[in-house]
């Protein structure tokens, strides 16, 4: 059991190996993998990437999917997007 849910969802995935990736999505999104260890490049700060812990001491290397809580809350609420000619 992970000490936050997302930590703990992401150790539900039934993925294997660095090759899997996953996505968490609710309220807000998260979009990430465990590679083997931290990714602490240059690229990665710049884009906004972050290194979470995660069960069994493993990694989770995470890009926040912003702005899927207003199209959540559009779903929720039943509208629909539409395309603009």
């Amino acid at each position: 059991m992970g000490f936050h849910d997302t930590v703990s969802v992401v150790a539900g995935v039934p993925g294997c190996g660095e090759a899997f990736t996953f996505i968490s999505s609710g309220p807000w999104s998260l979009v990430g993998l465990e590679p083997s260890a931290q990714v602490l490049t240059g690229i990665s700060r710049v884009d906004d990437f972050t290194n979470g812990l995660g069960v069994d001491r493993t990694v989770r290397y995470l890009k926040s999917a912003s702005g899927m809580l207003l199209d959540f809350a559009c779903q929720k609420t039943g509208l629909r997007r539409r395309r603009w000619s």
